[in-house]
């Protein structure tokens, strides 16, 4: 009979602890703001954002060399230059020597994107509240507190 007791005492126990967390329990702050957007898209303010994107592209150097055998074919140097390419061209004895060379070059790409985002829309609360305001937090307020004491005085009535 006394172990009967016991397992009750321990029961009610089990209960208001399952009370309390449920009471004190409530869904994660970006849960309800999901649910709300659903509910109310009317809520939400569609803009575009503009991203700069740079990239780098690099272009590295390029060297030729290139032998002609000319029978009699004498002239002075020939250099032809155009951005960053350089050719050396010139003839020694019977042989057109040319040379080319292309420096490395750093190219920056500079891009902009149009990246489309959602914000909600905050309002500014009220700098003071009305009575109606204070009467229902009240009103609420001794509703929770007068079910906590009705399910605490039938949990242990006995």
């Amino acid at each position: 009979m006394m172990k009967f007791k016991v397992f009750i005492g321990l029961n009610r126990i089990w209960i208001v602890i399952i009370l309390f967390l449920f009471l004190f329990s409530s869904c994660a702050p970006q849960k309800r703001i999901n649910r709300i957007l659903k509910n109310n898209p009317h809520l939400l303010h569609r803009d575009t954002v503009k991203v700069t994107d740079t990239l780098t592209v690099i272009t590295p150097a390029v060297e030729k060399d290139s032998l002609i055998s000319v029978e009699n074919l004498k002239k002075d140097t020939v250099y032809i230059t155009e951005d960053n390419l350089i050719i050396k061209t010139y003839v020694r004895n019977d042989t057109l020597y040319v040379h080319g060379k292309c420096d490395t070059t750093i190219n920056e790409i500079v891009r902009e994107v149009l990246v489309p985002c959602e914000t909600p829309i905050f309002h500014k609360p009220r700098e003071k509240l009305s009575w109606f305001d204070y009467i229902d937090y009240v009103t609420s307020t001794l509703l929770v507190v007068i079910i906590l004491i009705l399910g605490l005085m039938y949990i242990f009535k006995k």
